[in-house]
C-alpha cells in the first residue's frame, strides 16, 4: 500500500496542468510541484526558519522535461534579516549548459558562471572593496 502511494506521490506532476501547482506542506517548509506553459516541471523543495531575525533558508529546485534538466540550489543563513550564503545551477537546457552562481553577503549579491567570469571577479571585488579596514 505504501508503495502505491509513493507511486501516486511522485507521478502527481504528470496530471498537473500547465500553471497549477501541487503543494505538500512539511515541516518548516513545503514540497511544490509546478507545470510550465513549455512542458516542464518544476520540483521545489523549500525549507525556511527565521526566529527572531536569525535562521536559515535554503531552496532546491529540479527542472525536468522537454529537453532540459536543471538543478538550482540556495541556501542561506540569517543574520540580523540579511542573507549570507550562496548558491548555484547546474543542468542542461535547450540553450545548452547551464553553470551559474550567487554569492549573497550583507544585502549585497553577485552572480557569476559560465562566461560571466570577469564580471563575476570585477563585481565581488567592488562589493567588498568598500569592507577593507571596517569591523
Amino acid at each position: 500500500m505504501e508503495r502505491l502511494y509513493l507511486i501516486l506521490l511522485l507521478s502527481s506532476p504528470l496530471f498537473i496542468s500547465p500553471g497549477d501547482t501541487f503543494n505538500i506542506p512539511l515541516l518548516f517548509g513545503n514540497l511544490k510541484f509546478d507545470k510550465n506553459p513549455d512542458g516542464t516541471v518544476n520540483v521545489n523543495l523549500d525549507q525556511n526558519v527565521n526566529i527572531l531575525g536569525n535562521g536559515a533558508k535554503r531552496n532546491t529546485t529540479f527542472t525536468v522535461g522537454n529537453g532540459t534538466f536543471v538543478v538550482k540550489d540556495d541556501a542561506n543563513a540569517i543574520v540580523n534579516n540579511t542573507d549570507f550564503g550562496g548558491g548555484g545551477t547546474f543542468g542542461v537546457d535547450k540553450s545548452g549548459v547551464v553553470m551559474d552562481s550567487k554569492i549573497n553577503a550583507d544585502n549585497k549579491t553577485v552572480e557569476g558562471g559560465l562566461g560571466k567570469e570577469s564580471n563575476f571577479l570585477s563585481s565581488l571585488f567592488q562589493a567588498f572593496g568598500g569592507r577593507k579596514g571596517t569591523k
